[in-house]
């Protein structure tokens, strides 16, 4: 609200309402991970995966609805406001309890090591997304507008492959913490993880193998021809390429929240290492496409395998772990 104004004369809009409606639908996009928390933590996925569809249905009925009446691109803006709200609203509601009578102290909770208990995790999302999103940044840099709006079109379908897994990591993580605080092994939760995860990114994979001119004509319109004329070594198509190295990240984010959920925190460092050899092999190698690929593929390799590594030698802590023996003695 304080910035809509100025804002909106910077980028000459017509009307500050623009900024403030999209600023809305950020809002409630981000308070939702609240209410979707709970359900979460309390493992009740069907809730959960009901509550991410409604608000994907809603939007569109809303948008529909409102656009319908006359309201154009400020109906189509204000619909994800309207269902976000919505679906909390109803979240909430259920879980209203929480927010009425006394509330039973709970001696295991400590906000000071809640919130940094953030810190790893917002870290180690960012250095996953860093990984992901750079190489766009980086090749315009080197490249110009023009050779990087041709690979943004082909990262769109590479990137498209990040998404499929998502929700095996929304199920594993609460699963793989619970089991962790009552000192169960978590490995074969993790493998079986894997496996659903690679088999999706797999699929997604083999399709782009088997329909490339499809996928480039979807992805990247009029340039599809351009995508699809990049030699890489090998006779390798670049959007199959790209949605091989992309499969890889996904994995490693998976990885990454597998870690988090045991409060392991060494293999940030590591991905801080992966980001920094990211960025230095795409600049020495670029003269090509296809060499930033396999850049991109060699760090994601070698994070994977040494996200493996880390994951085989962890175990659990031993039944009746307390988070009061992390702290200190005050």
């Amino acid at each position: 609200m304080a910035v809509a104004w100025p804002l909106a004369d910077v980028l000459h809009l017509s009307s500050p309402a623009f900024v403030v409606l999209l600023g809305a639908s950020v809002a409630i996009t981000l308070y939702l991970t609240l209410p979707n928390g709970i359900l979460q933590g309390e493992q009740r996925f069907l809730a959960l995966g009901l509550a991410a569809i409604s608000v994907a249905s809603l939007r569109i009925v809303f948008g529909y609805v409102l656009v319908k009446a006359g309201f154009g691109v400020y109906g189509a803006l204000a619909a994800a406001t309207l269902a976000g709200l919505v679906v909390t609203t109803i979240i909430l509601y259920f879980y209203r309890d929480l927010f009425l009578g006394k509330a039973e102290p709970d001696e295991s909770f400590h906000p000071s090591t809640a919130l940094w208990a953030i810190v790893p995790v917002a870290l180690a999302v960012f250095l996953v997304i860093f990984m992901t999103q750079i190489d766009v940044v980086i090749v315009k840099a080197l490249k110009g507008a023009v050779v990087a709006d041709v690979y943004s079109k082909a990262a769109l379908a590479g990137k498209a492959v990040l998404f499929f897994p998502e929700g095996v990591t929304l199920v594993m993580f609460p699963r793989v913490s619970a089991m962790r605080e009552r000192g169960e092994p978590t490995g074969r939760v993790l493998w079986f993880s894997l496996a659903a995860a690679g088999g999706l990114v797999g699929v997604v994979v083999a399709f782009y193998a088997l329909f490339p001119g499809f996928t480039a004509t979807f992805f990247a319109g009029k340039d599809a021809k351009i995508v699809t004329g990049i030699a890489a070594p090998g006779g390798i198509n670049f959007v199959v390429l790209f949605g091989l190295v992309m499969a890889i990240f996904a994995l490693i984010k998976l990885l990454a929240f597998y870690h988090l959920a045991l409060e392991r925190k060494a293999f940030i460092a590591v991905y801080a290492v992966g980001a920094v050899a990211e960025i230095v092999g795409i600049m020495l190698y670029h003269r090509t496409l296809p060499q930033v690929l396999f850049v991109m593929l060699i760090v994601g390799a070698s994070l994977l395998l040494i996200s493996l590594a880390f994951a085989a030698k962890e175990k659990p802590p031993a039944a009746g772990y307390s988070h009061e023996e992390d702290l200190p003695n005050t």
